[in-house]
């Protein structure tokens, strides 16, 4: 992991990185994460998302592109 990379995404971030609006709606996102289909921790009343389960889902989903592989190296 690169030493300007957080170790956390926020739910933002996590979202845009998947594609956003033209992929899944937000609230989709949510409702992804409440279920457990969306790797995330909720403390307190933030949702944090760890990198590297989200991409390693991602992976494993087969939906991740080649420039957020480059991003994750």
């Amino acid at each position: 992991m690169d030493k300007k990379e957080s170790a956390a995404l926020t739910v933002a971030q996590a979202w845009d990185l998947l594609g956003g609006a033209p992929v899944i709606s937000r609230a989709a996102f949510y409702n992804g994460l409440r279920r457990g289909q969306i790797p995330g921790l909720k403390i307190g009343t933030r949702i944090i998302i760890p990198r590297g389960k989200f991409l390693a889902w991602l992976d494993s989903a087969g939906l991740r592109t080649e420039s957020q592989a480059d991003a994750r190296n």
